[in-house]
């Protein structure tokens, strides 16, 4: 359900920015971020929330309690500043245009001619053996 919303946030973000992509690609990554400042600050609140017995975990006491909560607090905001480094520094790969008739390749006036490079000359050996004295 948070996921959906955090989906529905990006695409209203998404129409407001002018149909950029980047909302879209982060919607995963606010929500992981959220989630994880969150867990760390009820770490740093001293009151950590009950992820242990969310995970089933055997006697999750305070500590564990505490343990677990900084640790996937972390990882989560962790997961999201790498998602958000990548989105900004990667470029999203488009997908092929469908043809009328079925098949992949789009406009075929796009497409580019190989590049074909003019013939060179071997380079010259030298050797101090072969020049004159």
């Amino acid at each position: 359900m948070l996921t959906s919303a955090g989906f529905a946030l990006g695409c209203i973000a998404s129409l407001l920015a002018g149909g950029s992509s980047l909302p879209l690609k982060l919607h995963e990554a606010a929500v992981t971020f959220l989630l994880g400042v969150i867990l760390l600050g009820a770490v740093l609140g001293r009151r950590p929330l009950p992820v242990g017995r969310v995970l089933k975990v055997p006697h999750a006491d305070r500590q564990r309690e505490t343990a677990l909560n900084a640790m996937i607090g972390a990882f989560l905001v962790l997961h999201a500043l790498l998602t958000l480094t990548l989105a900004l520094t990667l470029r999203t790969p488009h997908l092929p245009d469908r043809r009328p008739g079925g098949e992949l390749g789009g406009d075929r006036r796009r497409r580019t001619k190989p590049l074909h490079l003019p013939a060179t000359r071997p380079l010259a050996r030298t050797s101090h053996a072969t020049k004159p004295r």
